[in-house]
């Protein structure tokens, strides 16, 4: 985002849920395929939760880093954008923040996903014969 100048599009923060959304959404067709089964209802909530907090704590752990480590210029810059806030920017504040709504999303998403997977059809005859 910051070779790209799109650094201070604000609106680009949503572009995080369209990637959780599609790295679960992945994870379930992967544990599908591979298991040939029906994912259960608990069990498929479980695994969407357990792969966002994954790759949520990850991601926030990169920033924290990035921020910290990396380029701590670039945390001036967002500070300088935000005048509001931009006093309270930290590199723990900007993890805690992403954990936070990459939490939330990772509650909803994986409840919305399984909405579908629950009742897919390609795998109502084997909980049948079951």
């Amino acid at each position: 985002m910051k070779y790209t100048n799109l650094i201070g599009v604000i609106e680009l923060r949503s572009l995080n849920f369209a990637i959780l959304l599609i790295g679960l959404i992945l994870t379930f067709r992967y544990c599908r395929l591979k298991s040939q089964m029906h994912i259960g209802y608990i069990k498929g909530i479980s695994l969407g939760i357990f792969t966002s907090v994954v790759s949520i704590v990850l991601f926030a752990l990169f920033i924290y880093i990035y921020f910290s480590k990396v380029d701590p210029l670039l945390l001036q810059q967002l500070r300088n954008n935000a005048p509001m806030m931009g006093q309270y920017l930290t590199p723990f504040s900007a993890a805690f923040t992403i954990i936070v709504e990459g939490g939330i999303s990772g509650l909803i998403l994986p409840f919305a996903i399984m909405q579908y997977y629950k009742n897919d059809p390609r795998y109502a005859k084997q909980e049948q014969q079951e």
